[in-house]
């Protein structure tokens, strides 16, 4: 017999108290399932041993706190010995509530039955870290969207059900893209599971400075940037949401909100406005995207955006808002 839909009023979900759990590392890493990915022979590894460390102690990583627990890591690719040496190159001194397995089955073979009788043993497991995800999967050559989401949606409602992270070590593609999070190698399903992402970027193969992109459901976009030393990836810069957001306005943009705080009003047609201040190499259509993406920014930095259809086509309007030189305490942003 079907069971009816468990369901509650959107009365309820407004007027019951927020009960927020903390994140196992403050600002960048919740529960649920995740991905840290990077090329191989990026040193990712070593950083996903670090976190293990970070949560096993305790200690706070770059900063952020860390929610102290039990943590499993699975490092498929390695043995005992090789775990060994980086625990002293790392650390001089662990908690006893860290341990690894350097063996186990494959996903739909066994290994959430596993996962399932440690978490029984150990029921203040906060992190599950899994190097490779690769080293899992079923052994069906499936890499479709339905295979892909089928295995993780299996972890994820797994860490869901127990409160728990599961970090999956993960690679990206050689093909490169302006953002990070679309060089995930396999399909969108990795993608659309995933609770938070880590890309780690090199700008070569030996070079020990990297940058690591975070993005997740329930925290702010982040980019940190970071240098290989010591066999540990140390804090360079943490560059905050808001940095990360006037960083991504074009300068197109930019010149506008110039060109406006010089000249006061304007009203006309993209590709008039483009001539006047003098914007070349985008076409209208994307300068008026760019318009109407970065509209917020624009009011925040004294320019009101508005855009009216008439018969002979669209015209936009730009105002100067404010004292007529912009809002001052966002005149940083410029």
């Amino acid at each position: 017999m079907v069971e009816p839909l468990a369901t509650r009023s959107a009365q309820d979900l407004m007027t019951d108290p927020l009960v927020e759990k903390p994140m196992l590392i403050e600002g960048l890493m919740g529960d649920g399932l995740g991905f840290l990915c990077a090329s191989p022979k990026a040193d990712k590894s070593w950083l996903a041993m670090d976190i293990s460390i970070c949560v096993a102690t305790g200690t706070p990583l770059w900063g952020h706190e860390t929610q102290k627990g039990c943590v499993l890591h699975v490092p498929l690719e390695d043995t005992y010995e090789r775990l060994r040496k980086r625990l002293w190159l790392i650390t001089d001194e662990v908690e006893g509530n860290l341990f690894f397995a350097t063996r186990a089955e494959t996903l739909g073979n066994g290994f959430l039955d596993q996962l399932a009788m440690f978490y029984d043993e150990h029921p203040d497991l906060k992190l599950v870290v899994i190097d490779t995800l690769q080293m899992v999967r079923s052994s069906v050559r499936d890499y479709s969207y339905s295979s892909d989401y089928r295995e993780l949606t299996d972890l994820k409602r797994f860490a869901d059900q127990r409160g728990i992270t599961i970090l999956l070590i993960h690679h990206t593609r050689k093909m490169g893209d302006n953002d990070v999070m679309n060089t995930v190698s396999g399909t969108n399903a990795i993608m659309g599971a995933a609770g938070f992402t880590w890309v780690l970027t090199k700008p070569n193969r030996d070079s020990q400075d990297g940058t690591l992109s975070i993005t997740g459901r329930d925290m702010e976009q982040r980019k940190i940037h970071l240098e290989f030393q010591n066999h540990r990836w140390n804090l360079v810069k943490d560059v905050p949401a808001e940095e990360l957001a006037v960083a991504s306005v074009p300068a197109c943009v930019y010149e506008v909100v110039g060109f406006i705080r010089s000249n006061g009003t304007w009203e006309g047609r993209t590709n008039e406005l483009m001539g006047e201040v003098g914007i070349d190499g985008v076409s209208p259509a994307v300068f008026g995207k760019y318009l109407a993406q970065h509209s917020m920014f624009l009011e925040k930095n004294g320019v009101r955006f508005s855009k009216r259809h008439t018969s002979s086509g669209s015209l936009v309007t730009l105002e100067r808002i404010g004292d007529g030189d912009g809002n001052d305490s966002n005149d940083g942003n410029l």
